[in-house]
């Protein structure tokens, strides 16, 4: 992690209930992609948010690894650019986007902490907001 990075986020976790709005718990799940970035950026996540945990996530286990979360072009976007997704990678990306968002089975509120990578993300972030996801490399 570049220090700058690990400075901001410890900065960041030293009050941790500024990230939990009112009603919402404890985050119950944390997922983090299987590369290493992510994993190093999850780490400093979980000693910011639970200090003296050994990385560990709510003093049980540590984030769950998933691989579905991995950096890809998540599909093609629009204006069309020189890189266009693999057919993999499109229905990778729209797998993660179903196991991890969908509507509330009841009116409790939850928090789950999702690890992953900036193409992914945007690609979520699109695809949550009910926006062409094709829209995602328009935005940073």
């Amino acid at each position: 992690c570049a220090l700058p990075i690990c400075v901001y986020l410890r900065e960041l976790f030293d009050n941790k209930s500024a990230f939990l709005e009112p009603g919402i718990s404890e985050p119950k799940n944390f997922y983090v992609s299987d590369m290493t970035r992510a994993k190093q950026t999850s780490a400093l996540i979980l000693e910011g948010m639970f200090p003296g945990n050994n990385g560990k996530f709510m003093g049980k286990k540590t984030a769950t690894e998933d691989g579905i979360l991995r950096e890809r072009f998540p599909c093609d976007t629009e204006p069309p650019s020189r890189h266009k997704a693999l057919p993999a990678d499109i229905v990778a990306a729209e797998s993660a986007f179903s196991r991890y968002f969908h509507r509330p089975k009841s009116d409790e509120a939850t928090c789950d902490i999702i690890v992953c990578h900036a193409n992914v993300i945007r690609y979520f972030i699109c695809r949550a907001l009910q926006v062409p996801p094709e829209a995602w490399l328009r935005f940073s």
